[in-house]
């Protein structure tokens, strides 16, 4: 393993447009605030390149021990190059308005930029927004827009608030179906003010409203044009520093860089290659080939060897994120679940979580890099709640009473779907199998290509799905999976759902920590309690690069992949 970190600070040094003293908050609340939608759900998509955003955590290599690693690459950046990366899984479509999926977000975000974003930090800083003016009680935002942002072809124009105000109504439409329309949820009027200049009015204080404008699951500005046209599913148009070129589905997607980007002298390489990997081994010997620059996710059987080979160097820190199982609730839909609808029932969707050996999961998936949970934020996460009432083992005697308890008989018919095309997601849904199959029930697994299993994910038409999720700092950006009104508009019929929403409610209304702490203990039980959505395990985030990668931003949100700051030094 190399000995030195090619991995530097944020070097973008962009103006600060919010920061924690602005809000009047504490940083603990600062932070649970402008993040709140940091990790804002995505069916699928949560899905995809399965290692998530960091926390604060330990960084390994020459790490300053909040995930984000020191700056150790010498000389002055040199422009030009061809930079290669990988995925682990393949992309759907871009139209990142109503598409979860992380890895359509990773690329997207390199073509299409958002007004602001957290910088490492966690203070608001500028991006397509070079000033925001909020009022004393909160409800009204003036943003000021950056002069000079030019759409890339073949619109080449430059951006003016008129855009962003079209970006905003796209969203709020009911027959797109965006669900990051409960981002604007409190938005109750705005207008562009000025070509540079916009103003939003609430109706109410939304402690989530700042990550929702900013954070890495924030409101993607398209084109407006290449909205109307159609051709944002397969050709995002934006501001951003690369320009998208070209994408073979299950191959590659290349971009250029742009020339009118408003950074100066970004971004420094001059095209990027980005190509789904799956296959552990062939993903370690393309790095290690010098074929691919940077591993966005590093295979877990590979990692000990990669850190033994001096041509790369391996970064490691906790994650933000975790792995989950979705045990459908609803009584609609019928297709694709099991006769009789058995995880309508509590007692069998319970009897789920006890059946399933969450540390095996971290063993086998992860190479024992992640700590089993069931808890939605990790141990240190200033909103995290100690609540662990099932076996983090397996312990099939448990579900095999549970399964007693409840209106079925052994064995449970029960349907699982997953992804072959994801690995994670394919040995999660094996895992989940082979465990229920030894406590009482008798699992059907269905592996669908990742296309297919977004749509039968988003369709619900499952007794169990397996996914993953970047994370949250703050308990709202759990909402949108389980409200009707959100991304997934599942059907939660569950015991404690009326109060649960009114905890929602409660807790984006709440400013003051010490009565938001109550709020979120209860509404966390609740929602585990449920047993409809409950993590297994957060892993730890581990990117490998070669040493020829200099100044490539560990972020502390897993979809800061910024690619414009990256220079080769070959």
């Amino acid at each position: 393993m190399a000995a030195d970190s090619q991995i530097a600070i944020d070097k973008r040094e962009r103006e600060v447009l919010v920061t924690r003293e602005d809000t009047g908050l504490s940083r603990r609340k600062y932070l649970a605030a402008v993040t709140a939608l940091a990790g804002s759900p995505m069916l699928a998509g949560c899905a995809g390149d399965g290692d998530s955003g960091a926390q604060t955590g330990d960084g390994t290599e020459t790490g300053d021990g909040d995930g984000v690693a020191t700056d150790t690459a010498s000389g002055e950046p040199r422009p030009g190059g061809h930079l290669r990366t990988s995925l682990v899984s393949p992309v759907n479509h871009f139209d990142l308005h109503i598409n979860g999926l992380m890895v359509a977000s990773i690329v997207g975000y390199q073509s299409v930029e958002k007004l602001f974003e957290p910088n490492t930090d966690l203070e608001l800083v500028e991006l397509l927004a070079t000033d925001v003016s909020i009022s004393d009680d909160g409800l009204t935002w003036d943003i000021t827009l950056r002069e000079g942002a030019m759409f890339h072809p073949p619109y080449e124009r430059e951006l003016v608030a008129e855009d962003v105000v079209a970006n905003f109504e796209r969203i709020l439409d009911e027959d797109v179906g965006s669900f990051r329309s409960l981002v604007l949820s409190a938005v109750d009027s705005m207008e562009a003010t000025g070509d540079y200049s916009l103003r939003l009015e609430l109706a109410e204080q939304q402690a989530s409203l700042q990550a929702g404008l900013g954070g890495y699951f924030g409101i993607p500005i398209f084109s407006p044009e290449a909205i109307e046209e159609g051709n944002i599913r397969k050709q995002p148009v934006g501001t951003g520093p690369f320009v998208f070129e070209e994408w073979t589905p299950e191959d590659q997607i290349t971009l250029s860089a742009y020339d009118n980007y408003w950074t100066e002298d970004r971004p420094y390489v001059d095209q990027v290659t980005i190509r789904p990997i799956a296959e552990a081994s062939v993903l370690t010997t393309e790095l290690t080939d010098g074929n691919l620059h940077m591993l966005h996710k590093t295979p877990a059987d590979f990692k000990s060897q990669l850190e033994n080979d001096d041509s790369v160097t391996v970064h490691e820190t906790d994650g933000l994120g975790y792995r989950a199982l979705h045990v459908n609730p609803g009584s609609t839909p019928t297709d694709g679940r099991a006769n009789g609808l058995p995880t309508t029932d509590p007692q069998v969707r319970r009897a789920v979580l006890e059946a399933v050996n969450r540390t095996a999961m971290v063993e086998i998936i992860e190479g024992g890099l992640g700590t089993p949970t069931q808890n939605y934020f990790p141990d240190d996460h200033p909103w995290h709640v100690d609540y662990t009432p099932y076996t983090v083992e397996a312990n099939p005697e448990r579900a095999r009473e549970l399964i007693g308890e409840s209106g079925f008989s052994e064995p449970v018919p029960i349907t699982i779907i997953s992804a072959s095309s994801d690995p994670v997601l394919q040995q999660l849904g094996t895992i989940t199998r082979d465990n229920l199959s030894q406590a009482g029930f008798e699992p059907d697994l269905t592996e669908y290509d990742i296309g297919t299993w977004v749509t039968e994910a988003e369709a619900f038409r499952y007794d169990v799905n397996v996914n993953y999720f970047a994370g949250w700092f703050h308990p709202d950006g759990l909402r949108a999976w389980i409200d009707p009104d959100g991304l997934t508009q599942m059907n939660y019929e569950t015991e404690n759902r009326d109060r649960i929403f009114e905890l929602f409610d409660e807790l984006n209304s709440t400013t003051d920590k010490s009565e938001a702490d109550p709020l979120n203990e209860e509404l966390q039980q609740l929602m585990i309690d449920d047993a409809a959505y409950v993590p297994m395990y957060h892993p730890r985030k581990v990117r490998t690069t070669r040493n020829t990668v200099q100044d490539f931003t560990v972020h502390p949100f897993h979809l800061a992949y910024r690619l414009d700051e990256v220079w080769l030094d070959e």
